[in-house]
């Protein structure tokens, strides 16, 4: 969630702490005009693979553009 003060917030429900962080975080970086939102998971693991899901919502707007994308985790063969 994109607090109204440009910060990200990631529900304490699904963001466990492994060895000491936050399994998801995000990045902010900024370029020119442009800012760009980077999620971060820490210690993947399989089931983390699925279809997340990146969304805008603009106070008083009736559209919240979103877009999806696909993780593929793969595993490292023994």
């Amino acid at each position: 969630m994109l607090t109204s003060d440009n910060r990200v917030e990631i529900d304490d429900v699904i963001n466990e702490i492994v060895d000491g962080y936050q399994k998801y975080d995000v990045q902010k970086r900024e370029f020119g005009d442009s800012t760009t939102y980077m999620l971060i998971i820490r210690r993947l693991v399989l089931i983390d693979a699925g279809t997340y899901t990146c969304q805008i919502i603009v106070k008083a707007a009736s559209e919240h553009p979103s877009k999806d994308g696909i993780l593929v985790v793969l595993s490292q063969s023994s």
